[in-house]
């Protein structure tokens, strides 16, 4: 839809601009298709800005505009692509650890059109979904693909939950993920910057907006490229460890000595890439209707002909006509 209205108003702008004067009215015509004002979306103004890639180490603004960058802005700043990702989290405990692996294809098409393919460690597939033309087919475990209505923007959920690691993980460490310039070099056919990760300085702990707790930073390492003309990380590398001290831990000497529940570890890593494809329209193989429709009954009078079978329950099932009893001849 956004690809749709970008190239509804760029038209309309051209043929208003060969053909009209400059006069305030003609002027203020540009801006309306029938009598309604084009009104440009903040994801569309987003996606204009002009974003200095150069400055993500020195300028703190910068480095979160891009590292917080939506799926779809970046849809909207770069051609057709196609993003290959695996993420990692592992959350232990004294008693319990939890090890989740997320792979991650994101392929990005014609006329606003995307599909998203999930596996677990495994490589066995979690989820899948294709979205095309205001239709979205979607895919749970390694079922058969269903189409379905959108409810609240749900494709658009499923996008960014699968593009947003590395704008989770950084928020981990807030502003001690530091970045140092490394100069400038090729991928993939375009120029980028590249940037060296680290721990840097700052406060012991990071507190989370979402509520959740309170995380204490401990290592950090990785890469990132980001391309030089459209602002996108094309490439992404990174591991780190956390701490996340226990709602009950220890506040002083002798609750130590009792050996209160200890702090919580977080692992994350992320490695991703990003490529640029040849602009083609994103559609499923094959699926299954989500609502499947009663067959339509092609004689539904026919209960007045002693065939009692319709499309309703008038009637009930269609009852087999008895052959009329053959005669018997008189020797």
């Amino acid at each position: 839809m956004v690809s749709l209205r970008l190239s509804l108003a760029a038209a309309l702008s051209f043929s208003l601009l060969t053909a009209c004067s400059k006069s305030p009215e003609n002027q203020a015509a540009k801006k309306k298709i029938w009598n309604n004002e084009i009104e440009v979306s903040d994801l569309e103004k987003a996606s204009k800005e002009k974003l200095d890639a150069s400055k993500l180490a020195a300028n703190t603004k910068v480095k979160d505009r891009i590292l917080r960058m939506t799926a779809q802005e970046a849809m909207l700043r770069h051609e057709p692509f196609e993003y290959k990702g695996k993420a990692r989290i592992i959350v232990g405990g004294r008693k319990r650890r939890l090890d989740v692996t997320e792979k991650t294809k994101i392929t990005v098409g014609l006329h606003g059109s995307f599909s998203v393919q999930q596996k677990d460690a495994e490589d066995k597939p979690t989820r899948a979904l294709v979205y095309n033309n205001g239709t979205m087919f979607i895919r749970n475990g390694s079922g058969d693909m269903r189409a379905q209505g959108i409810v609240n923007n749900q494709h658009l959920g499923v996008l960014e939950e699968a593009w947003e690691p590395l704008s989770v993980f950084s928020s981990y460490f807030g502003s001690r993920f530091t970045l140092k310039s490394a100069g400038i070099e090729n991928f993939n056919k375009r120029e980028v910057f590249k940037y060296e990760i680290s721990l840097g300085e700052g406060p012991d702990l990071i507190e989370s907006k979402d509520g959740d707790r309170a995380k204490k930073p401990l290592s950090l390492s990785g890469s990132l490229l980001v391309d030089t003309k459209t602002a996108v990380v094309l490439k992404a590398s990174l591991k780190g460890k956390l701490e996340v001290p226990s709602a009950k831990a220890p506040t002083s000497t002798v609750a130590a000595a009792k050996k209160e529940p200890k702090a919580g570890t977080i692992i994350v890593r992320l490695d991703y890439a990003l490529r640029s494809i040849e602009a083609q329209e994103q559609r499923p193989s094959k699926f299954i209707d989500a609502i499947r429709r009663h067959p339509t009954d092609l004689n539904p009078l026919a209960f007045m002909k002693s065939d009692t079978r319709t499309s309703t329950v008038i009637g009930g099932a269609k009852k087999k006509q008895k052959k009329p009893a053959a005669k018997k001849t008189k020797k």
